[in-house]
């Protein structure tokens, strides 16, 4: 295989030269052939005008003879004087007695019939290929009739020959020029090809790393422009490189610096990255290039990440292994691979149930000394004097407060534990119309408007039919602690594959920087209205907690002096 340019550049141009000396001298050598053919053509008939006379004169005599030879030998030309018959009447160089009846040959026949015959054929009396030439001499002085013809011919060996020094002398011409035609292809070829090799030498070596190789040119065309493009690519190259090194510094700075552990797999399941946190987990040296089942194999993380390859979505789950707990999150690329981080919340997760429990026996252990306080509280005040009724009022008032914040606890309790056994197909319309019926007597002591907007049809969605109705009721209570005068309306409708449910009023409204914390526990915007109302900060951390166990979100929207919208999305049936 032809590797080099320059090879292909000179085996070109000799293609190109032979291509067009070969067809030339061809050409050439029939042109020349043809040529002293006619020029030989031209003067044999020249001579044999000039013998046309004699032969009408002489006849068939033995005179003719004698001339005939005389001429032929001073010439050099073969002369041959044929009857109208075809009788041979005299020949230069042969006995006429002897010679065949020549009325068949074709110079003859053309002679007689057109004036002048011409033909190249193979002579039966010479035994060789020869050119002949004849003309008709006529019967009389007055030239009409032909008497006879005459003959003149010569052989083409000597046309040949002369045409063969002559096409070798064309050939030496054509070497020469062939030669300095190539002796030019050279030169041109190593003009073309040097700064080509220059240049592929310049980008293998940009392809092992060295940006700093550059290509001068001297001359001024296509491939200086071409050098000057290339020396400019390197340069963008080099610094996209340095840019790319900086990066990939920083990512894996920030990858060992995580304290979770971080492996990427590809889509056969090869590792092919990860931090030094992932090699503890593992408990291996190395983990590149080997599956990470053979790492690490957890079933539910594997399963979690087939998961994600099969739909390419982004996914996080709690993996329980050998007494902790793990939080895996899976994240699909565009070429495939899966990045897993893996984050230990075994600790998270003891605090969380240590809370609950906390939580849990705290409101169980207060809620019998609180029950027997608003018991004692509620006796005395029957018949206690009017001096004593205040004290024991405020007595009775924050026993009241401290057992619904004892109550709101335990649900709360009840709800980070419960999953969704007992959920079932319940219609939201018959949740909002029970849930108004409890409020009516308030809304109307503090002279509200309720309103009610929700289709006669049934609204399904799945859930706990309880929870749902605290739920509701928790954000009227809301509604209804913060709304002095106004309405306080609900609402619910279908939108796509979602069922709204919103809750709204004209009441106080809450500040802009304070919605993101409305659902912590606690939590009160107004602190004062919230401890003469008796709240106790959880109804809307309550409120959260049954939207995200039935599978929902909760959005508010709220403007100071205007009033609140709260917004419960649920899944549709």
């Amino acid at each position: 295989m032809i590797r080099s340019i320059f090879l292909k550049i000179i085996l070109s141009f000799i293609f190109i030269i032979l291509l067009l000396a070969l067809p030339l001298s061809l050409f050439s050598s029939r042109t020349i052939e043809k040529h002293f053919t006619d020029v030989l053509k031209r003067e044999l008939e020249k001579t044999v005008r000039t013998i046309v006379p004699l032969a009408a004169d002489l006849g068939e005599t033995p005179s003719l003879e004698q001339t005939v030879d005389s001429l032929g030998e001073a010439i050099k030309t073969r002369i041959t004087v044929i009857g109208r018959d075809g009788k041979v009447w005299a020949d230069s160089t042969n006995d006429p007695r002897t010679m065949e009846n020549h009325n068949n040959r074709i110079e003859i026949r053309q002679a007689l019939l057109k004036g002048t015959g011409f033909s190249i054929r193979y002579s039966d009396t010479e035994q060789k290929k020869m050119l002949y030439v004849a003309l008709p001499f006529p019967a009389d002085s007055r030239g009409e009739g032909s008497l006879g013809v005459v003959r003149a011919s010569l052989y083409l060996e000597d046309v040949t020959v002369l045409n063969q020094a002559l096409f070798r002398s064309l050939i030496h011409l054509l070497g020469i020029l062939i030669a300095l035609a190539l002796l030019l292809a050279f030169f041109l070829s190593r003009s073309l090809s040097a700064p080509v090799r220059a240049i592929a030498a310049a980008s293998m070596d940009v392809s092992q790393g060295r940006f700093g190789t550059k290509v001068h040119l001297k001359n001024h065309d296509e491939l200086k422009t071409l050098a000057d493009n290339f020396n400019f690519m390197t340069d963008k190259l080099s610094t996209l490189f340095r840019q790319l090194s900086e990066e990939k510094e920083k990512i894996s700075s920030i990858i060992e610096s995580l304290s979770e552990a971080l492996v990427v797999i590809d889509a056969q399941g090869m590792i092919t990255l990860y931090n030094t946190s992932f090699l503890h987990l593992a408990e291996c040296p190395k983990a590149e290039g080997h599956p990470l089942i053979d790492i690490l194999p957890w079933p539910e993380l594997l399963t979690l990440i087939e998961e994600c390859r099969a739909d390419n979505q982004t996914r996080s789950e709690e993996i329980s292994l050998s007494k902790k707990v793990w939080l895996a999150s899976v994240t699909m690329t565009t070429a495939g691979s899966a990045v897993v981080l893996l984050h230990d919340i075994t600790l998270i997760r003891k605090t969380e149930k240590m809370k609950k429990d906390l939580v849990a026996n705290v409101s169980h252990e207060l809620r019998t000394p609180l029950t027997a306080i608003k018991g004692f509280a509620d006796t005395l005040l029957e018949s206690a004097e009017d001096s004593d009724r205040k004290y024991l009022d405020i007595i009775a008032a924050h026993t009241d407060r401290l057992i619904s914040i004892v109550r709101d606890l335990g649900d709360l309790s009840r709800l980070e534990e419960k999953g969704t056994e007992g959920f079932e197909s319940v219609n939201l319309c018959e949740i909002i119309e029970n849930v108004i019926l409890l409020f009516d007597k308030k809304i109307k002591e503090k002279s509200l408007k309720l309103l009610t907007d929700f289709p006669a049809g049934p609204l399904l969605v799945y859930g706990d039919r309880l929870r749902l109705e605290q739920l509701l009721i928790n954000l009227m209570e809301n509604s209804l602690r913060y709304t002095d005068e106004g309405t306080i309306k609900v609402t619910a409708r279908r939108e796509d594959n979602r069922i709204l449910l919103t809750v709204s009023d004209t009441g106080i409204g809450i500040p802009r920087e304070k919605t993101e914390r409305i659902f912590e526990r606690f939590y009160v915007v107004d602190k004062s209205r919230s401890r003469r109302t008796g709240g106790t900060g959880l109804g809307l951390s309550i409120v959260k907690h049954i939207a995200v166990m039935h599978g929902a979100s909760i959005s508010v929207e709220s403007e100071q002096k205007k009033g609140s919208s709260f917004t419960v999305r649920f899944p549709a049936l």
